[in-house]
Protein backbone atom coordinates (compact mmCIF):
# COMPACT_ATOMS: atom_id res chain seq x y z
CA UNK A 1 0.00 0.00 0.00
CA UNK A 2 2.80 2.46 0.85
CA UNK A 3 4.45 2.06 -2.54
CA UNK A 4 1.28 2.21 -4.56
CA UNK A 5 1.45 4.65 -7.47
CA UNK A 6 -0.61 7.81 -6.67
CA UNK A 7 -3.66 8.41 -8.79
CA UNK A 8 -4.41 11.71 -10.56
CA UNK A 9 -6.39 13.05 -7.59
CA UNK A 10 -3.54 12.35 -5.15
CA UNK A 11 -0.97 13.93 -7.50
CA UNK A 12 -3.12 17.06 -7.67
CA UNK A 13 -3.25 17.18 -3.84
CA UNK A 14 0.53 16.88 -3.68
CA UNK A 15 1.12 19.61 -6.26
CA UNK A 16 -1.21 21.98 -4.41
CA UNK A 17 0.24 21.28 -0.96
CA UNK A 18 1.92 23.99 1.08
CA UNK A 19 5.17 22.07 1.35
CA UNK A 20 5.35 21.53 -2.42
CA UNK A 21 4.86 25.26 -3.02
CA UNK A 22 7.45 26.24 -0.39
CA UNK A 23 10.06 23.89 -1.83
CA UNK A 24 9.36 25.05 -5.37
CA UNK A 25 10.41 28.56 -4.30
CA UNK A 26 13.61 27.16 -2.78
CA UNK A 27 14.45 25.33 -6.00
CA UNK A 28 13.68 28.40 -8.13
CA UNK A 29 15.79 30.61 -5.87
CA UNK A 30 18.68 28.15 -5.90
CA UNK A 31 18.54 27.92 -9.67
CA UNK A 32 18.44 31.72 -9.90
CA UNK A 33 21.60 32.30 -7.88
CA UNK A 34 23.56 29.14 -8.72
CA UNK A 35 25.17 30.63 -11.82
CA UNK A 36 26.38 33.64 -9.82
CA UNK A 37 27.72 31.34 -7.09
CA UNK A 38 29.59 29.20 -9.61
CA UNK A 39 31.19 32.19 -11.33
CA UNK A 40 32.03 33.74 -7.94
CA UNK A 41 33.72 30.55 -6.81
CA UNK A 42 35.74 30.32 -10.02
CA UNK A 43 36.70 34.01 -10.00
CA UNK A 44 37.99 33.93 -6.41
CA UNK A 45 39.37 30.39 -6.46
CA UNK A 46 36.93 29.22 -3.80
CA UNK A 47 36.88 25.45 -3.63
CA UNK A 48 34.54 25.11 -0.65
CA UNK A 49 31.11 26.72 -1.05
CA UNK A 50 30.97 26.99 2.76
CA UNK A 51 33.30 29.97 2.34
CA UNK A 52 30.43 31.98 0.82
CA UNK A 53 27.60 33.86 2.54
CA UNK A 54 24.61 34.91 0.47
CA UNK A 55 22.43 37.98 0.87
CA UNK A 56 19.31 37.32 -1.19
CA UNK A 57 16.34 39.45 -2.13
CA UNK A 58 13.44 38.47 -4.36
CA UNK A 59 10.78 40.90 -5.46
CA UNK A 60 7.86 38.50 -5.07
CA UNK A 61 6.55 38.77 -1.50
CA UNK A 62 5.05 35.28 -1.53
CA UNK A 63 8.45 33.90 -2.59
CA UNK A 64 10.15 35.79 0.27
CA UNK A 65 7.54 34.48 2.73
CA UNK A 66 8.03 30.92 1.48
CA UNK A 67 11.82 31.20 1.79
CA UNK A 68 11.55 32.80 5.23
CA UNK A 69 9.39 29.88 6.39
CA UNK A 70 12.56 27.75 6.36
CA UNK A 71 15.20 27.84 9.07
CA UNK A 72 18.25 29.81 7.86
CA UNK A 73 20.53 26.85 8.54
CA UNK A 74 18.31 24.62 6.43
CA UNK A 75 18.35 27.18 3.60
CA UNK A 76 22.14 27.36 3.84
CA UNK A 77 22.23 23.57 3.40
CA UNK A 78 19.93 23.74 0.37
CA UNK A 79 21.99 26.52 -1.22
CA UNK A 80 25.22 24.77 -0.16
CA UNK A 81 26.70 27.94 1.29
CA UNK A 82 27.76 29.08 4.75
CA UNK A 83 24.68 31.17 5.45
CA UNK A 84 21.70 32.70 3.66
CA UNK A 85 20.00 35.94 4.63
CA UNK A 86 16.68 36.63 2.95
CA UNK A 87 16.34 40.41 2.75
CA UNK A 88 12.95 42.11 3.08
CA UNK A 89 14.07 44.78 0.64
CA UNK A 90 17.04 45.55 -1.52
CA UNK A 91 18.84 48.60 -0.16
CA UNK A 92 18.25 51.85 -2.01
CA UNK A 93 21.61 52.99 -3.30
CA UNK A 94 20.24 56.16 -4.84
CA UNK A 95 20.16 54.95 -8.42
CA UNK A 96 20.13 51.77 -10.44
CA UNK A 97 23.79 52.18 -11.35
CA UNK A 98 25.23 52.06 -7.84
CA UNK A 99 28.83 50.97 -7.95
CA UNK A 100 30.19 47.88 -6.28
CA UNK A 101 31.80 49.95 -3.49
CA UNK A 102 28.43 51.51 -2.48
CA UNK A 103 26.97 48.06 -2.09
CA UNK A 104 30.01 46.89 -0.11
CA UNK A 105 29.76 49.94 2.17
CA UNK A 106 26.08 49.26 2.84
CA UNK A 107 26.55 45.60 3.74
CA UNK A 108 29.61 46.27 5.91
CA UNK A 109 27.61 48.80 7.91
CA UNK A 110 25.13 46.03 8.80
CA UNK A 111 27.73 43.46 9.88
CA UNK A 112 29.42 43.13 13.25
CA UNK A 113 32.62 41.85 11.61
CA UNK A 114 33.77 43.08 8.24
CA UNK A 115 34.57 40.27 5.79
CA UNK A 116 38.01 40.17 4.20
CA UNK A 117 36.59 39.70 0.72
CA UNK A 118 33.45 40.80 -1.01
CA UNK A 119 32.90 38.45 -3.81
CA UNK A 120 30.17 39.52 -6.18
CA UNK A 121 26.73 40.95 -6.51
CA UNK A 122 24.01 40.82 -9.10
CA UNK A 123 22.76 44.34 -8.55
CA UNK A 124 21.14 44.28 -11.97
CA UNK A 125 19.04 41.36 -10.83
CA UNK A 126 18.51 37.82 -12.01
CA UNK A 127 15.82 35.31 -12.48
CA UNK A 128 13.04 34.39 -14.81
CA UNK A 129 9.31 34.27 -14.38
CA UNK A 130 8.00 34.99 -10.92
CA UNK A 131 11.29 34.74 -9.04
CA UNK A 132 13.25 37.86 -9.83
CA UNK A 133 15.72 39.22 -7.36
CA UNK A 134 19.18 40.33 -6.45
CA UNK A 135 21.99 38.77 -4.48
CA UNK A 136 25.24 39.69 -2.86
CA UNK A 137 27.88 37.21 -1.76
CA UNK A 138 30.84 37.65 0.52
CA UNK A 139 33.41 35.59 2.34
CA UNK A 140 31.89 33.77 5.28
CA UNK A 141 32.43 35.36 8.67
CA UNK A 142 31.90 32.15 10.58
CA UNK A 143 34.41 29.60 11.85
CA UNK A 144 34.53 26.19 10.23
CA UNK A 145 33.28 23.16 12.16
CA UNK A 146 36.06 20.59 12.26
CA UNK A 147 33.60 17.67 12.10
CA UNK A 148 31.04 18.66 9.44
CA UNK A 149 33.04 21.45 7.73
CA UNK A 150 30.06 23.83 7.79
CA UNK A 151 30.46 27.51 8.62
CA UNK A 152 27.56 28.67 10.77
CA UNK A 153 26.89 31.28 13.47
CA UNK A 154 26.56 28.47 16.04
CA UNK A 155 30.11 27.12 15.49
CA UNK A 156 31.98 27.58 18.76
CA UNK A 157 35.39 26.73 20.11
CA UNK A 158 35.05 23.86 22.59
CA UNK A 159 37.77 22.22 24.67
CA UNK A 160 37.91 18.48 23.92
CA UNK A 161 40.62 16.43 25.64
CA UNK A 162 42.57 19.61 26.35
CA UNK A 163 42.44 20.79 22.74
CA UNK A 164 40.28 23.62 21.36
CA UNK A 165 38.15 22.52 18.41
CA UNK A 166 35.39 24.30 16.53
CA UNK A 167 32.05 22.45 16.52
CA UNK A 168 28.57 23.45 15.36
CA UNK A 169 25.62 23.11 17.71
CA UNK A 170 24.39 20.09 15.74
CA UNK A 171 27.80 18.42 15.98
CA UNK A 172 28.11 19.17 19.70
CA UNK A 173 24.70 17.53 20.23
CA UNK A 174 25.65 14.53 18.07
CA UNK A 175 28.83 14.05 20.10
CA UNK A 176 27.07 14.66 23.41
CA UNK A 177 29.25 17.65 24.27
Amino acid sequence: ETFRRPDASRLQDIEASDIQIRYSFVFMAKRSVSEALISTSAMWGIKNSQDIQLQFYCEDESARDALNSFDQGVLANYFRVSWVNILDSWPDFGDDNADHQSIIDHFTSTLATVPKKFLTHSHDGFGRGTLVGKSFTFESLYSECIRSRVRRPDVESIAVDGEDVFLSKRDREALGI
